[in-house]
């Protein structure tokens, strides 16, 4: 029981390295050992997902200091996308749903 109160406090610690404020981001990452490259950054800490990997390149999920420290490692990552809270998200998908302005109920 101690080490499952010390895994779950581990991964609170580690998820709290960056603010609520900072949005993550998706970048890519093209190298000719892109796979291998991927697994070195996943055993550094870095959250790489699986299904982001191709034998071209790789995604990873990054922060603006985990992004400095990919580029201090002389990587080129390319912005893919910013993240951005959920309810922003729920919101413009609902607007689609909306019945326009001036239209009856």
């Amino acid at each position: 029981m101690a080490v499952v109160a010390v895994i779950i406090l581990c991964s609170i610690l580690a998820g709290s390295s960056t603010s609520p404020d900072q949005p993550l981001m998706c970048v890519r990452i093209e190298s000719s050992t892109a796979p291998s490259l991927a697994q070195q950054l996943t055993e550094s800490g870095f959250d790489v997902p699986a299904g982001g990997i191709t034998e071209e390149y790789f995604e990873v999920i990054v922060c603006n200091a985990e992004l400095e420290v990919l580029k201090d490692k002389g990587l080129e990552p390319q912005m893919i996308s910013i993240g951005r809270p959920f309810q922003d998200i729920q919101d413009q998908q609902m607007s689609f749903l909306a019945v326009p302005s001036g239209y009856p109920d």
